[in-house]
């Protein structure tokens, strides 16, 4: 699960992706949540909330944007959930390997999304420009578009192509 949070200009999105015996990846839940941190955390009357989600749906393990107002929601969610939770800080560097990552998966077709015309928009919408004089570059949304469903689903994909370590616990 990938969580890109946001509250004024932006919205924040939970994109939750299952990993299939193939490697292929099937994106399972999309959802959009606006307004106050404390309602999108906890829910409102009508609806259900971030922790109550993660609740139902049980994810191996929850990737959000660390950087900015998320590293306060981040410290929040690892209280309830432990190391099930990981925060990414977004940086130049790391978004560069975020979206070669979703590049990659879609150019393998190992990844399938839902038909959601906000994602489509913003796959399409992000851009890639240089950092005047220097080397690096940068990923933005044009001005007056958005771009959260696309670092959701890029979180949701560094997520689930993690490479986890096995080792063996013996007695000596």
């Amino acid at each position: 699960m990938g969580i890109d949070f946001g509250k004024i200009n932006d919205s924040t999105v939970l994109t939750c992706l299952e990993k299939c015996e193939d490697g292929k990846l099937i994106m399972r839940y999309l959802k959009e949540y606006r307004g106050d941190y404390n309602n999108q955390l906890n829910g409102k009357k009508n609806s259900i909330g971030i922790i109550r989600l993660i609740e139902l749906i049980n994810p191996a393990q929850v990737l959000v944007d660390a950087t900015g107002a998320g590293e306060k929601l981040y410290e929040d969610m690892k209280r309830v959930f432990g190391s099930k939770i990981r925060g990414i800080k977004f940086t130049n560097t790391g978004k560069e390997r975020m979206v070669t990552d979703l590049h990659i998966a879609f150019e393998d077709k190992r990844l399938r999304i839902m038909n959601d015309d906000k994602l489509i928009q913003e796959l399409h919408n992000l851009e890639r420009k240089s950092i005047a004089g220097s080397k690096r570059v940068r990923y933005e949304h044009p001005k007056g578009k958005h771009d959260d469903y696309v670092w959701s689903l890029a979180l949701a994909i560094m997520g689930v192509s993690r490479k986890t370590i096995s080792f063996h616990v013996s007695s000596a």
